[in-house]
């Protein structure tokens, strides 16, 4: 195997050992019930019931964008999971050919990337719902003016 076939597969497997160590902190921390979003919640049922639409035993809009996007993460991941191991398996299967194993190369990254662009989007979509909770709530942590 050349230097740079070396350096590419030891660059491969360090990105996924590193995604290894990340993703299942983002895991533990996608199970802990955002305070924001319990926020959030409080104002829609408060905003129903001046309304006069509380009382329904229906779970709340928030909850259920909440497990929407959940279940929507949870399966697009492990659609780029198979992408990976399909990825893999055609590495092992190329049997030396060059075309075959540049593409099991670029199936693996790309589903790599799309891992990352999930995560990134959980991210985000988490600080945007805890910002306008804060923002909903008034608490916001802001100076108080002088006098």
């Amino acid at each position: 195997m050349g230097d740079k076939k070396l350096k590419k597969l030891s660059a491969l497997v360090v990105l996924i050992v590193g995604l290894g160590l990340v993703l299942p902190t983002c895991a533990t921390l996608a199970q802990a019930a955002p305070q924001g979003l319990q926020a959030i919640s409080a104002g829609a049922k408060k905003a129903a019931g001046g309304a006069g639409l509380a009382g329904s035993n229906s779970p709340d809009m928030i909850t259920l964008i909440g497990q929407l996007i959940g279940a929507v993460m949870g399966l697009v991941g492990v659609l780029l999971f198979g992408y990976m191991v399909y990825g893999g398996f055609k590495w092992m299967t190329a049997a030396g050919d060059q075309k075959n194993v540049t593409e099991a190369i670029s199936i693996i990254r790309n589903a790599i990337i799309g891992i990352v662009i999930i995560v990134a989007a959980y991210a985000i979509s988490n600080y945007v719902i805890g910002t306008l909770a804060n923002t909903q709530t008034g608490n916001l942590t802001q100076t108080p003016a002088k006098q």
